[in-house]
């Protein structure tokens, strides 16, 4: 037991000092005297050693962050925000809304440190759900199509949440319709792509025989220049 708790140890992303300095974007940190200003200063450390910031940009960034902290109207904010219910990029995007809180550098800064944490969780959950839609024979479209709708009825909170238009009716109506035009379109398509490569292999044939005929000419102009220097040269001796 012992073992694995210093192997979990060892790969916990605590170990980080990163991990301990994005915790500065925190609601509960940004909101501490005592927390926020060592939390962001570790951040930028480990931005300035690894490339990622100019020391010069850190230090602007140091500032601008503990001024945004003491902001009124962004601790009014910070307050409720509320883990169970709210996103925290929600909260920081409003937060960056406020008067005086809207410095690039900060905002370049904050947009880092989500992104490198959030990493591609969006995309691989997207692989699951796309896992789920597919069925034999399905075209690319038709997959496509069910996850527009997919990230539709998610947006809008789910199934009851969506308000059911005319012009959704009368996309659902004319479906068979358009499924058939798209269809027609495909074929047309098809067959002009084979009309287009017919055209291109008869115009390659023609001048492969046009290129044939000129070395065909060349070889034999050739071989008269031969013989009649060879008949001057006779001459000569």
């Amino acid at each position: 037991m012992q073992h694995a708790c210093k192997k979990l140890i060892e790969k916990c992303p605590l170990k980080y000092r990163l991990v301990k300095g994005a915790s500065c974007l925190s609601p509960e940190v940004m909101l501490s005297d005592s927390l926020r200003e060592s939390r962001v200063s570790t951040a930028l450390e480990v931005f300035v050693d690894k490339k990622r910031m100019l020391p010069s940009s850190a230090d602007i960034v140091k500032r601008e962050y503990l001024k945004m902290c003491d902001n009124p109207n962004v601790k009014c904010l910070l307050r409720g925000f509320n883990r169970d219910k709210d996103r925290l990029d929600d909260l920081l995007h409003s937060v960056i809304g406020v008067d005086g809180c809207d410095s690039v550098v900060l905002t370049t800064f904050m947009h880092q440190i989500m992104t490198l944490f959030h990493g591609n969780a969006a995309v691989e959950r997207s692989f699951s759900i796309n896992k789920e839609c597919l069925i034999e024979n399905l075209h690319e479209d038709s997959l496509i199509a069910q996850r527009v709708v997919y990230d539709a009825v998610s947006t809008a909170g789910g199934i009851t949440g969506m308000d059911i238009s005319k012009a959704m009716i009368h996309s659902a109506r004319n479906a068979s319709a358009k499924r058939i035009e798209a269809a027609k379109k495909k074929t047309d398509e098809q067959a002009e792509a084979t009309n287009r490569r017919k055209r291109i292999a008869d115009e390659i044939k023609a001048l492969e025989e046009k290129k044939r005929r000129v070395a065909d000419a060349a070889k034999s102009e050739e071989q008269s220049l031969t013989d009649e220097l060879k008949k001057l040269r006779n001459c000569l001796k």
